[in-house]
């Protein structure tokens, strides 16, 4: 097993050099059961809004419902409310600082 990559990484970062001392039967079984359960995990909320951030969803996420919209026209639509979200929970912040 090469030490600068491991033949398999899932189980070296979970049991470290100890995976050397497992046949090679063992640890192959082993490592296709953490890749099955680890494409099974959902993927969280946070990164699932940053995969449609820029795909045409408006601050809440939700896709545009005006019909007749260009492509271009609803990324532009979308890149100018989600900044508006962000500016305004911002200043909300800063407020709240000032005040505090």
């Amino acid at each position: 097993m090469s030490d600068l990559l491991p033949d398999y990484p899932r189980l070296h970062a979970l049991l470290g050099d100890a995976v050397r001392d497992l046949p090679d039967a063992l640890a192959e079984k082993m490592e296709d059961a953490l890749s099955d359960a680890a494409g099974s995990i959902p993927p969280s909320a946070f990164f699932a809004f940053l995969d449609r951030y820029g795909k045409q969803r408006r601050a809440d996420g939700e896709a545009w419902t005006e019909t007749r919209l260009t492509p271009a026209r609803a990324f532009d639509l979308a890149l100018a409310t989600r900044s508006a979200s962000g500016i305004t929970a911002l200043s909300a912040v800063l407020h709240a600082a000032h005040v505090a």
